[in-house]
């Protein structure tokens, strides 16, 4: 079961709609069964198997290492892409103020803790950079880098035979931003940036660390090709999602959690 960590504003959004392509319905960017957890769970993907028997690929910003989901009865494949902290930090301001419509002073909103180091809290659960590092090493089988994507597509497809470049190709619809103006300004003021740097010291010791590891990891050499993406599959996934997992999800919620 591959089971990809999509972290916010580093390339998430672009691998989430290539493992569409490629898997149609039988990927599921998944949620936990009760929206109080904190992370998809074993108990979660049991129930996700029951209503979904083939599913071969999940994804989800509650896709977490830390969890318990490596417990399940078959083997989880996790892996991630990681991005340059500074950027990263700054686009997901910007996606807050753009997209979520959210009135706060960059100021107020990067001294607030939970955007700080927030690629180290997704794969350690909080700002433990051993532990992040640990999980790296040990229970995350590829990381790859957004800046240099098309490179950690080669060595995915090395490693499990699975083309995300071919899939990027696809003219799909991707979490993109047209206007760069916030993040663009924000990198160019030296206060700035000196703030969205002591924000994320942990993030770029991550990030440092994960580049370095990858140039010194052996890529195995795998020529099956699993999958070949297509758009079918793509709108197979959609018409499942909307009208299969996520009904079946909301009343899950409503008449079952609330007993919990």
């Amino acid at each position: 079961m591959l089971a990809f960590i999509h972290i916010e504003k580093a390339a998430g959004t672009v691998v989430n709609s290539c493992l569409r392509l490629i898997f149609g319905h039988n990927h599921v960017d998944v949620e936990p069964w009760d929206n109080r957890s904190d992370y998809f769970s074993k108990d979660d993907l049991r129930r996700l198997k029951i209503i979904t028997p083939g599913v071969r690929s999940i994804a989800g910003h509650k896709i977490k290492p830390y969890g318990d989901l490596e417990t399940y009865e078959e083997p989880i494949n996790y892996y991630t892409f990681l991005r340059d902290p500074i950027t990263r930090c700054a686009s997901h301001y910007q996606y807050h103020i753009n997209i979520m419509g959210l009135n706060i002073p960059f100021v107020d909103w990067i001294n607030d803790k939970n955007y700080q180091n927030f690629q180290v809290k997704k794969i350690s659960g909080n700002n433990d950079i051993t532990k992040a590092k640990e999980i790296i090493s040990s229970k995350i089988f590829f990381v790859g880098i957004l800046e240099e994507f098309d490179q950690s597509a080669r060595r995915f497809y090395k490693r499990i035979g699975i083309d995300l470049g071919v899939a990027k190709n696809y003219k799909v619809r991707e979490n993109i931003a047209t206007d760069n103006n916030i993040k663009n300004m924000l990198l160019a003021d030296p206060e700035s940036k000196e703030r969205l740097i002591k924000a994320n010291q942990l993030d770029i010791e991550l990030y440092s660390f994960a580049k370095k590891f990858n140039s010194m990891k052996q890529t195995e050499d795998n020529q099956r090709v699993i999958e070949k993406p297509s758009r079918m599959k793509l709108y197979l996934n959609i018409l499942y999602r909307n009208t299969y997992y996520k009904p079946i999800l909301m009343l899950y919620r409503k008449f079952c959690t609330t007993k919990m």
